[in-house]
């Protein structure tokens, strides 16, 4: 049993879609808070990152990486939640 699906020959094989970012296109964030990573880098250990949130205090390697769009869409969504759980609404 196979998982491979048999082509033809003349036929290719269907490429799978991948979307290249550059670095300037992304944000690392929080994984706790989703605030911006600040990059620490290290010389004989893993380089680290920590959360610019004063409030937060992670520090860590793993991070999630978002386009700034989609990030600033995010943040505009959360400071109106914000705001509307402060007026009591």
């Amino acid at each position: 049993m196979t998982y491979i699906p048999e082509i033809e020959e003349d036929e290719e094989f269907p490429k799978p879609p991948i979307k290249r970012r550059s670095i300037k296109d992304t944000v690392s964030v929080c994984p706790k808070c989703m605030y911006p990573t600040k990059y620490i880098p290290a010389v004989f250990g893993t380089p680290q990152r920590i959360c610019t949130n004063d409030d937060c205090g992670w520090s860590g390697t793993i991070t999630i990486e978002v386009t700034r769009e989609d990030y600033e869409e995010f943040m505009k969504n959360r400071n109106i939640e914000l705001d509307m759980e402060k007026n009591g609404k």
